[in-house]
Parts: structure tokens; sequence; C-alpha cells
């Protein structure tokens, strides 16, 4: 894996420092479009340029992450336009959001964005990607409704690891910093039988001391204790087969995530808004330290954002493994592929989101999965490569593995139950590229359909050990939502000239229906919510040409997204009696309701610029008008809104959508003699103002927009084989509220998960 062979690899831009000077500028011109052409995705579920694929992707290596600091999947928002990777609610489960869509925190709803590992969607509660020994990475925006996996609204982040080869090698990277951060892996390629078997294993260990200190415990939380493993066998045993098993797995036993007390409702924070502190007045506004809520406040801004006092034990464990194994056989016309996925998830958390020593809203949850999927494919090319196609069948059957339970404590008082989802997915797909040169030489019609059905059994109830005894001992807690969609994606790609490549696409995507309950007899349409569905159109433009001596790749892309029967979750309200039994403690915590129609368009541009072999600079720019145009609830429900004096339903917002965001980078290479070089990599991002809890005007759950910047110095490629660099990550120490803990009015308190603070150290990397 070479070090500092390609430096960016990003939506549309390549930007690489070679090993000599070329003699001439048709060269020099000739080596860009080499290295273009190497950038290669996997966008339509085959290998294609970067610069000729028509949907706005982004890829990065090994090398890429390593140099812009990219550490954790949530470092990914960074570097990638139209992406943000926030920990909502907890560092456990991060939300992605890509073109202002993400999955609900309720758990019953469809993902809008799906991570995938070797083509095989993960679970929601264990889409942790790892970062190590990486192929490629790879941000898909907009719906992918046809080709992948999963239905989404919102795009798919796809990871690759590195696969086995017929080399005998490796590498070992180890870095020291702030806080005894530890960061240490390796990777052994190993050619067991000459091009017929190899086999890669690779594995990372990590771990941090907390930054947050907890005065409950006198520990710490926030911090890093993650063990990774992987391993690889590929088997050619002939010239038309070829088969990749991969074993991975990850571990994670850490204190959890810090929730920070930041502002109070109702307190001045939104206008005539909030809900009173009701019968527990008394309580929260007694003057009694611990209890008082005003003076757990003073006390948090007096402590600062790296110290909180929860009144309970912080936890955050996970056990992700999973095995993939892919097989292709290739024939003369056509190539058959198998893709095989099991998954096992395991979370189990505690999380204090009132953030005060007084126990307000306090969760604590196990969450234990098995997934399986399987996915068959058949593609080739017809009529002397004029015609490409692919058309499959995919499955995917998640059931719950171990007891899924969960207890809270809300406004003093304890509850405990279980909550098991039951998901099968099935869908048929095709899709094919029509080459138009009658028409016009480089012109490509692209045809894709899919149709999906869905179906999702949710049972809940007091503990009974097992989804099997849920089934018997709680089944008039038990109900079933099936949905069926089709999905398409239509549209045409120009290559214009070597340099100039454009495309229009118009999307459906779609997300299943779900449940929410049984025995709503108060509010029977409650108890259920539909599908959403996405139609978006997108062009774009791709480009490379030379300015002097510089090459430069600029691309840029628009769409506009428009969404029906959104899907929103909504905390209950303590006044409805879902279920008529003139009780409201019995109420599902939240609610997904189809509440919205909705436009999401923009605007993404990158741009990368070698100036020379030894300099590259570039950068991205990200501008998204996200809005409802209607947002209807039952009456019932309008009091979860809190939208405040002079609001209506119609001016809810969308969270973590800030609307604009940019990012720049500088990579040089300065050549010692003898020695290596002298490298120098900086990465800058800049995010404007996002919200976190859908509701405008709301100081308790906005950050006003923030600044990172990510240096990396040192001498890379000593004898081509070693590098020993120095980092700093957050160098001006931004403090940031990454995502909110917890900011409902309902719970009096609102609480956010702030950014790291600047960590810095050293890293050592030898190849062999």
């Amino acid at each position: 894996m070479p070090h500092s062979k390609f430096i960016l690899y990003s939506t549309t831009l390549i930007a690489g420092t070679l090993a000599a000077p070329l003699p001439t500028a048709a060269q020099d011109d000739a080596a860009f479009l080499d290295d273009l052409e190497t950038i290669l995705v996997k966008a339509r579920r085959r290998e294609e340029s970067i610069q000729t694929v028509p949907i706005s992707v982004s890829s990065f290596d090994t090398d890429t992450l390593q140099q812009r600091s990219i550490i954790t999947t949530q470092d990914l928002t960074f570097v990638t336009p139209g992406l943000v990777v926030a920990p909502a609610l907890s560092r456990d489960v991060p939300a992605f959001v890509i073109r202002g869509q993400q999955r609900q925190a309720d758990g019953t709803g469809s993902p809008a964005v799906v991570t995938y590992f070797a083509d095989v969607p993960l679970s929601v509660q264990g889409s942790i990607l790892p970062t190590f020994d990486v192929q490629s990475m790879q941000v898909l925006k907009g719906p992918q409704g046809t080709l992948f996996g999963r239905n989404t609204t919102g795009g798919a982040v796809l990871l690759y690891p590195n696969s086995p080869t017929y080399d005998l090698g490796g590498y070992g990277r180890i870095s020291y910093g702030r806080f005894d951060e530890v960061i240490a892996e390796t990777a052994l390629n190993v050619p067991a039988i000459d091009d017929k078997l190899a086999i890669r294993v690779a594995g990372q260990r990590a771990r941090r001391d907390g930054y947050t200190e907890n005065l409950a415990t006198g520990g710490e939380v926030d911090d890093r204790d993650t063990w990774s493993f992987r391993g690889s066998v590929l088997w050619e045993p002939n010239e038309t087969i070829t088969n990749t098993f991969i074993g991975d797995y990850y571990e994670a036993n850490e204190a959890g995530t810090s929730t920070v007390l930041t502002s109070l409702y109702p307190n001045g924070v939104i206008t005539d808004g909030g809900v009173a502190r009701g019968p527990l007045a008394f309580l929260l506004d007694s003057g009694i330290p611990g209890l008082d809520v005003d003076l757990n406040l003073a006390a948090q801004q007096e402590n600062g954002i790296r110290t909180v006092n929860p009144d309970f034990e912080l936890r955050s464990n996970r056990v992700l493994w999973g095995i993939t194994n892919t097989t292709e056989v290739e024939l003369e016309q056509v190539t058959f592929k198998n893709i095989f996925g099991y998954r096992s998830t395991f979370v189990d958390s505690s999380r204090d989101f009132d953030g005060t020593p007084a126990p307000i809203n306090n969760q604590s949850g196990v969450f234990a999965s098995d997934q399986i999927t399987n996915e068959f494919q058949v593609f080739g090319d017809l009529f002397a490569d004029r015609v490409t196609y692919i058309a499959g069948v995919f499955y995917l059957e998640e059931t719950p593995d171990e007891p899924n339970n969960g207890s809270s404590v809300i406004f003093f008082g304890p509850n405990e139950a279980e909550l098991y989802f039951e998901n099968k997915s099935t869908a048929l797909f095709a899709e094919t590229s029509i080459k138009l040169d009658e028409v016009a030489e480089g012109l490509k019609l692209n045809i894709g359909f899919r149709y999906t059905w869905d179906d999702i059994t949710r049972c809940n109830g007091p503990i009974s050990g097992s989804y099997d005894n849920c089934l018997v001992a709680n089944a008039a807690g038990v109900t079933s939502t099936e949905s069926s969609a089709p999905t398409w994606n239509i549209g045409l790609d120009y290559q214009v000239n070597d340099d100039v490549f454009v495309y229009f696409a118009t999307r459906r995507g779609y997300r299943g229906a779900g449940p929410n309950g049984t025995d709503f007899s108060a509010f029977p349409e409650l108890e259920n919510f539909d599908e959403e569905t996405v139609t978006d159109f997108e062009l774009g433009l791709k480009t490379n040409f030379a300015v002097g001596d510089a090459q430069v790749t600029f691309n840029i892309a628009g769409y506009i997204s428009n969404f029906e029967d959104i899907q929103r979750t909504l905390v209950t309200p303590a006044t409805i009696d879902v279920d008529g039994d003139g009780a409201t403690a019995d109420n599902p915590f939240t609610l997904v309701v189809n509440a919205a129609q909705a436009s999401i368009n923009g605007i993404e541009a990158e741009t990368s610029v070698r100036f020379n072999d030894y300099v590259t600079a570039g950068g991205f720019l990200n501008y998204t008008d996200a809005g409802f145009d209607e947002f209807s609830v039952i009456p019932e429900l309008a009091s979860a809104l809190s939208l405040g004096t002079g609001l209506t339903a119609d001016d809810t917002i969308f969270s973590y959508v800030p609307e604009f965001t940019a990012g720049a980078y500088l990579n040089a290479r300065y050549p010692l003699e003898g020695i290596g070089s002298l490298a120098l990599d900086v990465n800058l991002y800049h995010s404007g103002e996002v919200n976190f809890n859908n509701r405008p005007g709301d100081p308790a759950a906005t950050e006003d927009g923030y600044t990172l910047v990510n240096l990396r110095t040192g001498i890379v490629d000593i004898a081509d084989k070693i590098s020993i660099t120095g980092f700093v990550r957050n160098l001006f120490d931004e403090e940031y509220q990454a995502a909110a803990g917890f900011a409902v009015p309902t719970f009096t308190t609102a609480t956010s998960v702030f950014g790291e603070p600047r960590i810095y150290g050293f890293e050592a990397q030898i190849e062999f």
C-alpha cells in the first residue's frame, strides 16, 4: 500500500504525487488522465472510472483516509460534500445523513442511508465501518433505488477492504497521541498457491483515555477501546471461477458518550415555547443541588463541556462480526455473481440524556440481531458491447438474538420492557446502459427498475426473555406491516470528449412502512406508518483541463428532490392516551408518522489542482436548501412539535442539514535526496449553522457553525518503505456541538454531544 502515491480521491477528483518529473506537458496531461482512470468505483455494481459514472460519488483509499486524519466513520463528514455522520444520541450508532435524509431515531423505520461492507448491507445498529486496510470507501449521493441491496432515499456508504493478492507483503503502523491514544494496525498478504490461492489478514487495536471527566464516578467518558480483525481468502481454481471469503470481528468496551447539559425548557429559550415543568416543578425548581435544574445548569456552565455529572453509570459495549462470501463465474458472454452475507450485532449501552444528577431522562438498552443476506447477479454485454446489463434478486432477513430490552427512568419513574423487530426484504432488479452512437458518439441511455417487498414485525411488552417468548407472552403487542413499491432510474450520459462528461438522471427512492404498536384504540391511525418516497433529478458535469502547467479537475452536480409522506419521529406527548386505557405510562416513547411533503435541492462542487509533481490543492463547496412544503400531524400530536408562538407545523425544519459546508486541502511533498520526502498535509472543514431537532430558532439545539483544521507533517517514503509523521486533529481546539443528546421540551433539559478536542501525536509506518 504505497504511502504517498495518491493523495486524494474525492467525489470527482484525484490528486497525486509522482516519483519523477515528466519531460513534456503532453506526457503530464496523459499521466494525469491515467491517474483519474485508476479511481474505480462501484456506484453501478461494476467497476467504472469515477470520472465517467453518472452519479455524484466520493471515493477514498487507505492513504487518503490517513492523510486526511479520518480515524472513525464520523470523520467522513469533514471530507465529503453532502454527508453528515453525527453521533446522534450516542457514538454507538452514528446517524448517516446524505442530502438531508437520515434514519429515524426510534428503530422502527427503514434506513434512509445504508452502509455496506464488501457489498453486504449492515444492520443499522451495527453500521460502524472500519477505517483500516481499506481498498476504497465510497459515498453515493441520492436515492439508491435500483441496484443496491436495500432501498434508500438519501444514499449509500460502501466500504471495500483490501483483497488478497499474489504478492507477499504488508504493512505495520502505530501512533501515539494525547490522552494516551494508541492506534496500532497491521496487515499481511500471503500468496499460498501461485495464481490460485491467497490469504490476507489485518487487524487494528485502538484505545484512548476519555477526554470528559465523570464527576459521579471519578472516571472518564468519551474514551476509545476497540479491537478489529479481518481475514480474507481469495481462491481462483481456474480462469472462470473467483471466490472471496471474508471474516471480520469488531469489539468495543467503552465508558460511553457524554451528553452535556446546555440549556433548559422553558427558560426563555423559545418565546412562549416548551412545556411547563408540571407536577415535578417542586423538585426541578426546589433550590436543592442535584435536583434543581437551574442549579445543575449553572454547575455545568462552571465546569465546562469536558465535565459531566450523570446520575448513573454510562457504558457502551459492542460486538459486531460477520462473514461474507462472494463467488463469481465469468463465462464468455455473461457473468454470474453471488454475494452471501451474515452479520451479528450486539449493542449494550446506557445514556444519561438529561445531563444532570437528577433521574429525568435516563435510558439503557440491549440490542442484538442476526442478519442474513443473499444477492444473485447476472451481468454482461450484448451486441458488440453496445448494451451492458445487470439483473438479479436480493433477500434480507434480520431476526432478534438474545433478549432485546430497554430500561428507562423518566421523571423519577422507572420502566423496563422488551422491544423486538424482525425485518424481511426481497427485491428483483435490472438495469441496462445502451450506447446511442447513431445519435451522438459517446451518448448513452441508462434505464433501471426494481420492485421491493418489505415486511416488519414488532413485538413489545414486559420482559419475557426472548423474541419467541415475546411473540407468545406479549401477543397483544405484536404487529406486522407489509409494504412494496417500484423504484427506478432513468438517465442520459454523454462523453463529450476525453475531458468533459455530462449526465442527467431521474430516480425514484422508497422507504418501507412500519409499525408503531398495537391496540391504539383511541388513535388507530397511529398504529402504523406508510412508506416514504422520493423522486429526484440530478444534472452533473465532470471535467479535466489544464491552466498553464497546472492540471485541474472540476466537478459539479445539482439536484432537486421531491419527497412524499416523509417519515418523522415524534416524542409521544404525555397528554395522549393512545390506547384509550386511561393511562399514558404505557404509551410508546416515540411515534413515527407520515408528517410531511418536502423539497430538498442542492449543489455539490469540487476541484483539485495539481500544480506540479509535488503540490496538490483542492476543495469542495456544498449548498443544501431543505424545506418542508407541508407538515401535517393530528391535533393531539401538535404539542410534540413545540414550535413556539407564531409558528405552525409548516415551519418545521430539517435536522442535521447545514445550508453550507466547505472543505479545502493541501498536500505537498519536497524531495530530500537520499532520504525520502518532506510531507505536509492540511485539511480544513467548515460547517454553517446546523439544527438538531427540527424546531426553527431553537438555540438549545443549534450549532452556529464551526471550522476544523487537521495537520500532518513529517518524512515519508524513507527507502520507499518507512514514514514518520506528526499529526494534530482539531488544531485550534474548536468546541462545537456534533449532535444533540436530547433536546425536547418535554424533558425540560437540553443536552449536546460535543466533538473531540485537540488531539496530537506521532505516527510511524513501515511497508514490507
